[in-house]
C-alpha cells in the first residue's frame, strides 16, 4: 500500500487511535505511580506515556495534514477516495452507486488518488517524509506491545 492511502485510512482511524493511546497513556502513568509493581521501573513508564503524547501529536498533525489535502483536490475525487478507502466500499458498490462502469471507478480512484498525491506534495508530504517522520513512531508502539497498525 503506497504511503497516501496509508495516511488517508490512519486519518480514518484517527478517533480510534486517539481512544487507544489514552488507555495506554492512563496505564503507563497508574503503573508508574504503583509502588508495589514498578520496583524502579518508573522512569520507562513515563518514558512509555511521553511516546504515547508524541504519537497523539503525530496523529492530530497526521489528521489535519489529511483534512487539508482532502479540501483542496475536487469534491467528487474527494468522495471517492473516502468511500473507497475510508468507508471500505468496493469498486463494484461505487459502479452501481454511480450507474458507471468498474474499470471506469478504478480510473477515476486513480485519478483522485493522483490528485491527492499532488496536494500532499504541495504541503511538502511525500514518501521521505512518511518514511522518515511518520513510521519510525509506530515502530516503537510494537515494543510497547500495543494493538496498532497503520
Amino acid at each position: 500500500m503506497s504511503y497516501e492511502i496509508k495516511l488517508l485510512t490512519t486519518a480514518s482511524k484517527f478517533p480510534q487511535h486517539q481512544r487507544i493511546i489514552r488507555h495506554f497513556a492512563l496505564r503507563f502513568a497508574l503503573r508508574s505511580f504503583d509502588v508495589n509493581t514498578t520496583r524502579g521501573q518508573t522512569f520507562g513508564q513515563i518514558d512509555n506515556m511521553c511516546k504515547m503524547m508524541e504519537l497523539s501529536s503525530l496523529l492530530q498533525e497526521n489528521f489535519n495534514n489529511v483534512q487539508q489535502a482532502l479540501s483542496n483536490i475536487h469534491k467528487g475525487y474527494r468522495s471517492l477516495l473516502l468511500s473507497f478507502y475510508s468507508g471500505k466500499t468496493t469498486a463494484i458498490k461505487l459502479a452501481k452507486r454511480y450507474r458507471v462502469t468498474t474499470p471506469t471507478v478504478y480510473r477515476k480512484l486513480r485519478i483522485a488518488k493522483d490528485s491527492f498525491v499532488r496536494a500532499l506534495k504541495r504541503m511538502g508530504i511525500n514518501e521521505k517524509w512518511y518514511d522518515n517522520y511518520f513510521v519510525p513512531l509506530f515502530d516503537q508502539l510494537t515494543d510497547l506491545d500495543i494493538p496498532f497498525a497503520l
